[in-house]
């Protein structure tokens, strides 16, 4: 990357905003009041969710003609409820989301170790942090507009190392009731680079928090994993799940690989994965191809 667009970058990181668990305005009755006060409720609940959704598309086209002012204190959009577990980034506005509904076990828990944490919501954080980078999400400069802000040399090298995660994940497919189906890399494209820089960025960052503070204490029953390895495990488990038809089928459609994938994929890409476990080259979590990076 050449030094104009890694200034670029570093800016967009630097000016990146958070909103996390929940917006400080709900602490005030009268903001809180003022944000709700396009609420109609009625006693059936069907006729108060019509309301409910018509008065938040008449207060999203109200703002459809004002000017973005990107240093202006107004109250954020937060584009997903806090009970959904999830976490967004919106491009428009170079701003991360992470909900209250997701802060909690698997991803996190204040008394348990500090590897399980950052393998959980950290990745979660890194996920959500490399969307603003990723194919989509590098067009957007550090205000949310639409920009080229890339050299072309930077830009030529990067869609070469795209078309990396590209191959690797179009190996990828899912097989129920007898039937293979093929996913379709390119479309999950900005998900699968966005799985990897987390679990990289995540990763990074616990060995810096250890180089800190030190070693973590030896966790009871897991005395012979080392702390990074229960970081790969605790990773893995973001993704466990009794897959349905139903789930496995939704994956065609989807801008996301099945979880299966989001797993083994990343991990199987990740050369510090390898080490971590002393994975033999050519090995099924070490395979003999390229391991795709984009940083």
């Amino acid at each position: 990357m050449d030094e104009k667009t890694k200034e670029k970058a570093l800016k967009k990181l630097s000016l990146m905003k958070s909103r996390i668990l929940f917006p400080n305005w709900i602490k005030s009755a009268s903001d809180f009041d003022n944000y709700y006060s396009y609420l109609n409720l009625r006693d059936n609940f069907l006729d108060s969710m019509l309301y409910k959704i018509e008065g938040e598309i008449k207060k999203q086209f109200s703002v459809l003609h004002q000017t973005n002012n990107y240093t202006k204190s107004t109250i954020p959009n937060w584009m997903i409820p806090p009970t959904l577990v999830n976490a967004v980034y919106i491009p428009t506005e170079n701003a991360i989301v992470i909900p209250a509904a997701i802060a909690g076990i698997p991803l996190f828990d204040a008394d348990r170790l500090k590897a399980l944490n950052y393998a959980g919501i950290g990745s979660v954080l890194g996920h959500e942090i490399t969307h603003g980078f990723d194919n989509e999400g590098r067009k957007y400069n550090e205000i949310g507009s639409i920009e080229d802000w890339w050299h072309k040399e930077t830009l030529k090298e990067y869609k070469k190392r795209v078309k990396c995660f590209v191959k690797a994940y179009d190996t990828y497919n899912v097989t129920f009731n007898n039937i293979t189906l093929k996913g379709d890399s390119a479309s999950t494209l900005g998900e699968d680079i966005s799985d990897n820089g987390g679990f990289k960025e995540s990763l990074f960052a616990y060995r810096k928090y250890v180089s800190e503070n030190g070693e973590e204490p030896v966790l009871p029953q897991f005395e012979n994993y080392t702390h990074e390895q229960l970081f790969t495990l605790a990773f893995a488990n973001l993704w466990c799940e009794t897959p349905t038809e139903d789930s496995e089928s939704d994956f065609v459609f989807s801008d996301h690989s099945p979880n299966g994938v989001r797993t083994n994929g990343v991990l199987k890409n990740s050369k510090e994965f390898s080490e971590i476990w002393k994975c033999p080259k050519g090995s099924n979590m070490n395979p003999n191809v390229e391991k795709c990076s984009l940083w």
